[in-house]
């Protein structure tokens, strides 16, 4: 993904977030919970800009819940 593209969505993101203030009636416990899950996929994101071949999303979940695998079958 190229530098751009990432700047571009991101760009977005903040002056969507700028416009639309509905974030702020929320309590501090789910604003923290919202720019930490905002700062984790921004981590993410320049990662996947530095280097393309990383696995994705889905793949980490997996490796995350993998030990768990016998715990999460019905």
């Amino acid at each position: 993904m190229p530098w751009t593209t990432i700047a571009a969505v991101w760009g977005t993101i903040g002056i969507y977030g700028f416009v639309n203030q509905s974030w702020r009636k929320h309590t501090k416990h789910d604003k923290m919970l919202i720019f930490s899950i905002l700062g984790a996929s921004l981590l993410l994101s320049i990662c996947l800009g530095i280097n393309p071949k990383l696995p994705g999303l889905t793949e980490w979940i997996n490796a995350l819940f993998s030990p768990f695998k016998n715990w999460l079958t019905p």
